[in-house]
C-alpha cells in the first residue's frame, strides 16, 4: 500500500509539474499573442493614419482643381461679357461712321448738283 501511495504521490507530483509547465507555456503564448495583437493594432493605426493623409491630400487637390476651374470659368464669363460690350461699342461706332459718311456723301452730292459748268465763249 505504501508503494501504491508513493506511486500515486509521484504521479500526482508529475501531473502537477506537467500542469504548471503547461500553464507557464500557455501564459507565454498568451503574452506572445497579446504582443502580436498590439503590434498589429499599431500597424493598423499607422496604416489608417497614412490612408487618411492620402485621402486628405486627394480632397485638397480636388478642391484646388475645382477652385482653379471656377476661376477659369469666371474669367471666361468676364471675357465673354467684355467681348459682347466691345462688339456693341464697335457696332455703334460703325453705325455712326456709316451715318457720317452718308451725310458727307449727301453734302457732296448737293454741292455737286449746284455746280454749273461754264464753258468758255468761243
Amino acid at each position: 500500500m505504501n508503494l501504491q501511495k508513493n506511486i500515486l504521490k509521484e504521479n500526482l507530483k508529475q501531473s502537477n509539474e506537467n500542469y504548471l509547465n503547461q500553464k507557464e507555456l500557455l501564459q507565454k503564448e498568451i503574452e506572445s499573442l497579446n504582443l502580436q495583437k498590439s503590434i498589429l493594432e499599431k500597424n493598423l493605426q499607422k496604416s489608417s493614419f497614412s490612408q487618411k493623409i492620402n485621402i486628405d491630400r486627394t480632397i485638397i487637390n480636388k478642391k484646388e482643381i475645382m477652385d482653379n476651374a471656377k476661376i477659369s470659368l469666371d474669367k471666361a464669363k468676364d471675357d465673354l461679357q467684355k467681348a459682347k460690350q466691345d462688339k456693341e461699342i464697335t457696332l455703334q461706332s460703325l453705325q455712326n461712321n456709316i451715318k457720317n459718311t452718308q451725310t458727307q456723301l449727301q453734302e457732296v452730292s448737293n454741292q455737286f448738283s449746284k455746280l454749273n459748268v461754264k464753258s468758255p465763249i468761243s
